[in-house]
């Protein structure tokens, strides 16, 4: 299982379905928005907006120390907007910062979250010239 393939959607799909598993229990909920949906009264789609946020961290802090985030990082895409509140900002944090003597560099990297689900798109049209992705230019 790749880090990219758990921190998506579909990533949080299935370590609901995982979870759900190891309980001997069918899954409730069939689409990433079905976790969300039912995580205020089920304790597993709960569990499992945890694990994904704690697994973002992760991924996340390693890509700073690995590309030498010195000033900021920005997470761009689509899970984190449709979450909304319910993406675990205290787990993230908790697991971005947990790097041992690295610690210290990380909480100096600011972190942002950009809401716009197309951002990542939106600035590669933007520099790199492609026509086709300039259809998606907000102007």
């Amino acid at each position: 299982v790749s880090a990219e393939r758990l921190i998506s959607g579909p990533g949080l799909l299935a370590i609901y379905e995982v979870l759900c598993g190891l309980d001997n229990r069918f899954p409730e909920a069939h689409t990433p928005s079905d976790v969300s949906k039912i995580a205020e009264q089920d304790a597993t789609a709960n569990k499992a907006l945890e694990l994904f946020a704690s697994f973002f961290g992760t991924v996340v802090s390693d890509a700073c120390l690995t590309m030498g985030a010195m000033g900021g990082v920005v997470l761009a895409g689509g899970v984190i907007p449709k979450l909304k509140q319910q993406f675990r900002v205290d787990v993230f944090l908790e697991r971005f910062n947990q790097k041992g003597r690295l610690s210290s560099y990380l909480q100096s990297v600011e972190i942002k979250i950009q809401l716009h689900p197309e951002a990542a798109l939106l600035g590669l049209a933007q520099n790199s010239g492609t026509r086709s992705l300039k259809n998606y230019l907000v102007s």
